[in-house]
């Protein structure tokens, strides 16, 4: 197993949805418990999150491989003895996620 999940092993990010195939769980229908989990992680960005997700499909993209990577990264972590290095693959990852979203956020 090498590299990181989705192919981005050693380098900035700047978003590209998962691989085909690669989605853990389909949230496409469950925006509300998308835009829970990445308002849990940051907070007093409602508004923002909000607006950003109706708006942008890349930030949707985004939040969508966030929660997915982080379903991954669960199910790896209650396997941790066969997943040791697929857990911090997607330590990696949610990561690099996060501070996307985070440049997402802070932008005017």
């Amino acid at each position: 197993m090498g590299g990181d999940p989705f192919g981005h092993a050693g380098k900035t990010l700047k978003h590209r949805p998962l691989r085909a195939g690669k989605k853990i769980v389909n949230y496409m229908a469950e925006p509300t418990k998308i835009l829970s989990i990445i308002r849990e992680r940051f907070p007093g960005q409602d508004a923002r999150v909000r607006n950003l997700y109706d708006q942008n499909e890349e930030f949707q993209s985004l939040c969508l491989d966030y929660v997915s990577s982080l379903e991954a990264l669960k199910g790896f972590q209650d396997n941790v003895s066969q997943q040791g290095r697929s857990v911090d693959e997607y330590t990696e990852v949610i990561r690099q996620l996060e501070k996307e979203l985070r440049e997402f956020l802070q932008a005017k």
